[in-house]
C-alpha cells in the first residue's frame, strides 16, 4: 500500500490525504497551497523467504532520504485484520439467512416421549428421541397409553429372557431388547434425559399372585459418569411403598452406581452388586433392586431376586429358610413433571 506525506523543512508533519492538517503550533496547513507533497511507502521486503516465515517479510518504510525496516509481524497483523474483517462480513451475512433457526430446530426436536406424544404420536413403541442437542439422538420404547402416556421407559422386567449381572460398561451403554423384551436403558442416557428437565420416576410391579402396585417420585434425576451415575430422588406417592426412600440405614437417595465389577457403595466388607448379582444404587446394602435375579415364582437362599422392601408381607422373608417374594413384571418409566398431555 502508498501513503501519502507532507514535508516541511525537511520534517514529516503527517501522513493523510485530507487537504487541511495542523502542523506544529496550532498552524493550519493548506496542503492544496503552497507546499508540494512527497511519497512515503510502505511495502513488503521482497522476495519473501521460503518455509515457516513465508508470507511475513518484514515492511520497509521508505521516505527518502530514510528508510526504515518495520518488524514482519506487522504484515501478519495487517493479514490477521483482514481475516476478521472477512469473517465479521460472514458472520452478518449468516445471521441474516437464518435469524430464526435456532428457535426452529429446538422446537422441532423430540427430547423424550413426552414430545412425542404433543405431537400426536399415540402408538406405543421405540421412538428416536433427542434430549441434549450437544449428544446423538438414541431409540427409546414409549408408553402412550398409562396415565396419559408420554412416558420413556428405562427398564423392564417380565420373563427373566435377559439377564441382568452385567458389567460397568453394559449397564453405561444399555443392553436387552428395546422392541418386545426386558431391558436396561443405559446409565448414559438416563443421565441425559434427566440432565436438563425436571423428571417424575413411575415404578410399576405386578407380583405372581395378580398384585399390581406402583411408587411414584416427583424428582428423578442421574448424575454423569465422572459422579458414577448418582441418584437422586425423592417426593414419593402411590400405593407400593417408598423404597427407595425406605429409612436412614436403607436410603438409595445420593448413591451412586454400583455393578458386579464397579463397587461404589457403602457396604464395608464387600462389593454389593457382586453379592446381589446387578446393577443398581446401593446403600448398605439395599431396601429395593429392581435389577435382580428373575425367579419365577417363590425362591429361597440369598435375596437376589428383584426386591421392593415394602410390598406386603415382605417382613415374612427375614430368615434365608423362608420363601422369598418374586416379581412378575416391573417397569420403571420417566416423564416430564407436572406434563399434561
Amino acid at each position: 500500500m502508498r501513503l501519502t506525506a507532507l514535508c516541511v523543512c525537511g520534517t514529516l508533519l503527517a501522513f493523510s490525504s485530507p487537504s487541511w492538517i495542523m502542523a506544529e503550533e496550532g498552524v493550519l496547513l493548506d496542503l492544496d497551497k503552497g507546499f508540494g507533497p512527497c511519497t512515503a511507502t510502505l511495502r513488503p521486503e521482497e522476495p519473501c523467504r521460503q518455509g515457516p516465515h513465508e508470507g511475513t517479510c518484514p515492511y520497509l518504510f521508505s521516505l527518502p532520504p530514510l528508510t526504515v525496516q518495520l518488524p514482519q509481524q506487522l504484515r501478519e497483523l495487517e493479514r490477521i485484520v483482514q481475516d476478521l474483517e472477512k469473517l465479521k462480513d460472514s458472520v452478518d451475512e449468516l445471521r441474516e439467512m437464518c435469524a430464526d433457526c435456532t428457535v426452529s430446530k429446538i422446537s422441532s426436536v423430540m427430547r423424550d416421549c413426552s414430545d412425542h406424544l404433543l405431537r400426536g404420536h399415540t402408538e406405543s413403541g421405540v421412538y428416536l428421541v433427542t434430549p441434549d442437542l450437544r449428544s446423538r439422538s438414541f431409540p427409546v420404547f414409549c408408553d402412550m397409553e398409562r396415565d396419559g402416556g408420554g412416558w420413556t421407559v428405562l427398564q423392564r422386567r417380565r420373563d427373566g429372557s435377559v439377564s441382568f449381572n452385567r458389567s460397568w460398561a453394559e449397564y453405561q451403554s444399555g443392553f436387552g431388547d428395546l422392541h418386545a423384551g426386558e431391558f436396561w436403558l443405559g446409565n448414559s442416557m438416563i443421565h441425559l434425559l434427566t440432565r436438563e428437565r425436571d423428571m417424575t420416576l413411575r415404578v410399576e410391579l405386578q407380583d405372581f399372585d395378580g398384585v399390581e402396585e406402583h411408587a411414584q417420585y416427583a424428582l428423578f434425576r442421574v448424575a454423569s459418569e465422572r459422579l458414577r451415575y448418582r441418584l437422586t430422588v425423592g417426593g414419593y406417592s402411590g400405593t407400593a411403598g417408598d423404597a427407595l426412600r425406605f429409612n436412614k440405614r436403607y436410603d438409595h437417595n445420593n448413591r451412586a452406581f454400583t455393578t458386579p465389577d464397579r463397587d461404589h457403595d457403602r457396604y464395608p466388607s464387600g462389593n454389593c452388586g457382586a453379592y446381589y448379582s446387578s446393577g443398581w444404587w446401593f446403600d448398605a446394602c439395599m431396601a429395593a433392586n429392581l435389577n435382580g435375579r428373575y425367579y419365577e415364582g417363590s425362591y429361597k437362599g440369598v435375596r437376589d431376586g428383584i426386591f421392593w422392601g415394602t410390598w406386603h408381607n415382605i417382613s415374612t422373608e427375614y430368615y434365608p429358610t423362608n420363601d422369598r417374594q418374586s416379581f412378575k413384571s416391573v417397569r420403571m418409566m420417566i416423564r416430564p413433571k407436572g406434563f399434561a398431555p
